[in-house]
């Protein structure tokens, strides 16, 4: 009874980390380009290949997933994480294309070990999802990735994020 205790309180606690990380992440400001009145468009492109494109990019910025299918993959990721033995518990949520990601680990984790099991973390999430699938690098993809891995008791260990249009983690 102790040890769900213990567990409730871990997932809590995440669900809280979460919910702080997910309110601090704000859209950048995507500003149109001007173009003057009296300027002529030098493409010999028609003009509705232009609204294609846009149709495109915004399509795959927010890419839609089933929910049923996006759980089973949160539930591989994560029980693959869980795998390892220093680690104590993980969550996954996801709001449009961000995924929110924690791991709560033993207090014998150094950073650089937290930071290979982000990683890791990352790079099993981007197998599982459609997104490009990561290589020596974990590669550009669809969706970007906030990563904080910390100890039971609350305290960060390390905090990580990977936009979808680079191809590393940042620490």
């Amino acid at each position: 009874m102790k040890n769900y205790t213990i567990k409730k309180r871990y997932l809590f606690l995440i669900l809280i980390i979460v919910y702080i990380i997910a309110s601090h992440i704000e859209e950048p400001e995507v500003k149109k380009p001007v173009r003057p009145k009296n300027t002529v468009v030098k493409s010999a492109e028609p003009e509705r290949t232009t609204v294609k494109s846009t149709e495109t990019k915004k399509t795959t910025e927010k890419p839609d997933i089933d929910p049923e299918v996006q759980k089973m993959y949160e539930k591989m990721a994560i029980d693959v994480i869980k795998e390892y033995n220093l680690v104590r518990d993980a969550a996954i949520s996801k709001d449009g294309d961000i995924f929110n990601l924690v791991i709560i680990v033993d207090y014998s984790i150094s950073k650089e070990y937290a930071k290979n099991l982000g990683d890791g973390f990352v790079r099993s999430l981007k197998t599982f999802f459609d997104d490009t699938p990561p290589g020596k690098e974990i590669g550009k993809g669809k969706y970007n990735y906030i990563i904080g891995v910390y100890y039971p008791n609350g305290k960060e260990v390390v905090m990580g994020a990977k936009a979808s249009s680079s191809p590393r983690m940042s620490w």
